[in-house]
This record gives structure tokens, sequence and C-alpha cells, in this order.
């Protein structure tokens, strides 16, 4: 039996990502059979049908849920963002662009798909 798209991607980060992988499945169980329909055809859209693609995004993915989870954890102890103007941001980030392509934007495509509060 093949899997379908959703099931290999799960299954990657499973085995990559553990703590990443328990968002996947309660909001499969949450938003059910038609958003696996859309979250599908929308990866096979953006990303194709190799896995290894499939790979990159979910590794982009979990740069970025990280890097979130960094910043957050920052902003708590310190009361105040690392960086503190658009230009840093810039820079550091809508910039750079192997930081976009390999992280940021993979990261943020999937998370409007994996987070109930993106979706």
């Amino acid at each position: 039996m093949t899997k379908t798209v959703y099931e290999q991607m799960l299954q990657m980060t499973q085995e990559r990502y553990p703590s990443y992988a328990t968002i996947w499945e309660s909001t499969r169980e949450e938003f059910g059979e038609r958003w696996v329909d859309e979250f599908e055809s929308s990866i096979v859209a953006l990303f194709g049908t190799d896995p290894v693609s499939w790979e990159e995004a979910i590794n982009g993915y979990a740069e970025f849920c990280t890097d979130a989870l960094r910043s957050q954890i920052y902003f708590e102890r310190n009361n105040k963002y690392k960086v503190s103007s658009y230009a840093e941001v810039a820079e550091a980030c809508y910039h750079n662009a192997d930081f976009m392509l390999r992280c940021y934007l993979p990261g943020m495509f999937l998370s409007h798909f994996i987070w109930p509060h993106h979706h």
C-alpha cells in the first residue's frame, strides 16, 4: 500500500523531529480528510513529488519552528525582541536569500497548514 504525501511527510517528521510531529497528527484529527487533500495538493504544487524536496521543506519547517521558539524565549527573558528595527530584520531574514528559501518560506508555508491558529 502506497503512503499518501501527508503520511510520508509525517513519517519523515516523526523520524527527524518527533517533538514537531505531534501537531501534524492533532491538526489532521481536527481538520480531517479535506484538510489532508488540500495539504497534499499544495505540497505537490509547490514542492513537487520528490520526497527529497519534502524533506528539505520539513528541515526548513523545523528550523523555522526552532527559531520561533528561541525568539519567544529570548523575548520572555528580556522583555524585548533580539532585533529592534526593521533594518535588522530585513538584513537577517528578508534580504537573506538562503534563509528565506531554505527556512522561512517553507516554514511559513507549512505552518499555515500545520498550526491550527495559522490555518
